[in-house]
């Protein structure tokens, strides 16, 4: 399976001048943060086999797309008496050892961050699959430590100190927050070492305008954290890699993340008919007055609509024999943004 790692969405990726000791100490901080905070240290909620698991898994992905079976050398041979045995270090030397790498003259100062930056984003990856699993799990288990309790009580008369129904309750509060938690240093790590980049839902992202950033982009991603904007996620991500990359229509993907979100909330409100044929139509099913109450009012539908009909829809036509339409790199960030800004005001409301 292919893998979409950063370093192959950023190829020309510009964000340091050198590796010098300040990207020595973000890399090592990041790489604390992927192999010891999000894991909550060993705390107990989280089993050291599970987190090992997930640090290969999250290994042998990047391996593969760099054309590697190991990014350092993990197994080795010990002599002993009888003869030879294999070893293997533990993933955190291997985590280690690929940090410290020094990085070569061919390959460049960026590119070595890249990799790095690359190693990170799939061990949140991996944890996200993990989190999946435990959260899929969770009502089988705690309904079994209540039964397991309540025997135990029974059988032993006395209150017992230690329940495992509690202590999977207090667990299950730190992994939900530990990911964000996660998210939230390193992005923080990114702005005080100024690298212009950030993570958000599943990747690594250039930031090009910090204000923009904190006032537009993470509101965005926030509030489409939750699955049920799974498709205007995807679509998003697709709009800034596209823009990211230098090719065109960036701004086709972010318009479409916003139709997701009018045709999602007309069909939740209840307000959809089964007979719209377009953007234009869902908007019209939002500014309609039901019970006397509109979900947007009529100025907002003719500014969705004139961003689907005159920014989107030309992009989605052939040309014929007229020019090609292009927006600049100026309106393509403006067409991102303003998706954004929509997005976050329409799911506000619901």
């Amino acid at each position: 399976m292919i893998t979409d790692v950063f370093y192959r969405r950023y190829p020309n990726l510009q964000v340091i001048g050198i590796v010098d000791q300040r990207v020595r100490a973000f890399v090592f901080q990041a790489f604390r943060l992927i192999t010891h905070d999000l894991w909550l240290n060993g705390e107990g909620a989280i089993r050291y086999e599970e987190r090992n698991k997930a640090l290969q898994a999250a290994h042998d992905r990047l391996a593969l797309e760099l054309g590697t079976n190991e990014l350092v050398k993990r197994h080795f041979a010990i002599r002993n008496v009888p003869g030879r045995t294999v070893g293997s270090k533990a993933w955190d030397t291997v985590y280690t050892e690929f940090m410290n790498i020094h990085p070569s003259q061919q390959q460049g100062p960026n590119n070595w961050l890249a990799e790095r930056l690359s190693l990170v984003e799939q061990v949140l990856a991996s944890f996200a699959d993990f989190k999946r699993d435990y959260d899929e799990s969770y009502e089988r288990r705690l309904h079994a430590a209540v039964l397991s309790d309540k025997k135990v009580q029974e059988e032993r008369a006395i209150y017992i100190d230690i329940l495992e129904a509690p202590v999977l309750r207090v667990d299950r509060v730190k992994v939900d927050h530990v990911l964000q938690q996660t998210v939230d240093e390193l992005n923080e790590r990114f702005s005080i070492n100024r690298i212009p980049l950030e993570y958000h839902n599943g990747l690594i992202q250039a930031v090009h305008n910090p204000l923009l950033s904190q006032q537009v982009s993470k509101p965005f991603w926030a509030i489409v954290s939750d699955p049920m904007w799974g498709n205007v996620d995807t679509d998003m991500k697709k709009a800034l890699d596209t823009r990211d990359a230098g090719l065109p229509d960036a701004h086709f993907a972010a318009l479409k993340a916003l139709e997701s979100v009018v045709k999602i909330i007309s069909d939740a409100k209840g307000r959809s008919i089964g007979t719209e044929n377009g953007a234009a139509a869902y908007v019209s099913n939002l500014v309609r007055q039901v019970d006397g109450v509109r979900f947007i009012d009529v100025w907002e539908s003719d500014m969705l609509v004139n961003l689907f009909s005159k920014v989107r829809n030309p992009f989605g036509h052939g040309a014929g024999n007229k020019p090609m339409p292009l927006l600049s790199a100026q309106q393509t960030d403006w067409a991102i943004n303003e998706a954004m800004n929509w997005i976050v005001s329409l799911i506000k409301r619901m």
